[in-house]
């Protein structure tokens, strides 16, 4: 059983230690879940060993202290906001249950950073664009490392909801920045090892 746990990281920008700390804590409990969940599995005899492929995609712009939020020493600042972020969930989740080859009969758990260049001003282009080429920077990532056909896919989606007051337009937003992000998904994996993956969503919603 293979299953893919994506972390869309690159959609918080850093400067915010209570948004970046949801992203990350978010990821840690959905990959861990998923170990978990798979692990039990295979001690029931329901499933085969299983691999978990963690992707990170985030943004590789370079962290520094002039920003409001997060303070670093001169050596962290050299860091990008994705380097930082994925060293940070590698941590909480325990480097030890990371490795190439598992030797406990335990599901295999690999980890991978996908850089995202983030753009922002006038010449942004539209979030579904960087959606796209983030889902197919991941489907080429897994392609070349020879990846087998993947069962299922979750997705951490952080959604900042900032300007939006409402209960009922909170849900309305989440629903249709999920219902964007699912067919675009779905568009970017209708070949290769993503195509039959059963793919489903964790919401982070970003509120300062």
């Amino acid at each position: 059983m293979n299953q893919l746990v994506l972390s869309l990281s690159y959609k918080v920008d850093g400067k915010s230690r209570k948004a970046t700390d949801s992203v990350i804590d978010a990821t840690v409990s959905v990959c861990t879940h998923t170990y978990d969940k798979i692990d039990e599995s295979r001690d029931e005899g329901t499933c085969d060993q299983g691999r978990i492929s963690l992707v990170v995609a985030g943004a590789n712009r370079v962290s520094n202290n002039s920003g409001k939020g997060i303070d670093k020493d001169d050596w962290d600042s050299q860091w990008t906001v994705g380097e930082n972020m994925f060293g940070e969930i590698i941590k909480r989740i325990g480097l030890e249950r990371f490795s190439p080859i598992s030797e406990t009969g335990q599901p295999q758990l690999i980890a991978n950073l996908l850089d995202h260049g983030k753009w922002s001003g006038e010449n942004a282009p539209p979030d579904t664009c960087e959606t796209a080429e983030v889902a197919t920077g991941c489907l080429m990532m897994l392609k070349r490392k020879g990846y087998g056909s993947v069962n299922s896919a979750r997705i951490v989606v952080p959604i900042e909801l900032n300007d939006v007051k409402c209960p009922t337009e909170r849900e309305a937003r989440v629903n249709e920045v999920v219902g964007n992000t699912r067919e675009i998904f779905e568009s970017c994996w209708r070949e290769g090892p993503l195509r039959n993956a059963r793919i489903s969503f964790d919401v982070v919603e970003i509120i300062s």
